[in-house]
């Protein structure tokens, strides 16, 4: 399972991306620059966590996006 940053926002990315294992448990966190807000996590589009920090058990191929907003 790839793990992604949504490069087109604003970023301090703290986890480079990866592939993990089905059945492994995975947490991310994201951080924020200075000029930005945490948004949400999505997979596909879809939002799968509100909060920074994540963790989650990888079960499929998917991409999981860190998204950001300016402040």
């Amino acid at each position: 399972m790839p793990i992604e940053h949504d490069f087109w926002r604003f970023y301090r990315p703290l986890l480079r991306p990866g592939t993990y294992e089905v059945g492994a448990q995975v947490t991310v966190t994201a951080a924020p620059r200075s000029d930005s807000v945490f948004r949400d996590w999505t997979v596909n589009g879809a939002v799968v966590a509100t909060t920074p920090s994540y963790i989650f058990t990888v079960t499929t191929d998917q991409i999981l996006t860190a998204n950001f907003t300016p402040k």
